[in-house]
């Protein structure tokens, strides 16, 4: 559910087991690097962890959600 922020903040590798590996790449094709930019933005202006969580949940699960769980 991370993945976005990540990228939004400027990753460009992750680190995931061989398992997960698919599932990785296809969350990150599923995203704009505009959406994650975005994503930043937004989450700097929240107050706490769980808010922050909570805003990338609902963007993993609108773009990925099937990935999710």
């Amino acid at each position: 559910a991370l993945v976005p922020l990540l990228l939004g903040l400027g990753m460009d590798e992750l680190s995931a087991s061989a398992t997960l590996v698919p599932r990785v790449k296809r969350a990150v094709q599923s995203l704009t690097t505009a959406e994650c930019g975005q994503l930043v933005d937004e989450t700097l202006k929240l107050q706490t962890p769980s808010q922050i969580l909570d805003r990338c949940l609902e963007l993993a699960s609108q773009r990925y959600g099937d990935l999710l769980g």
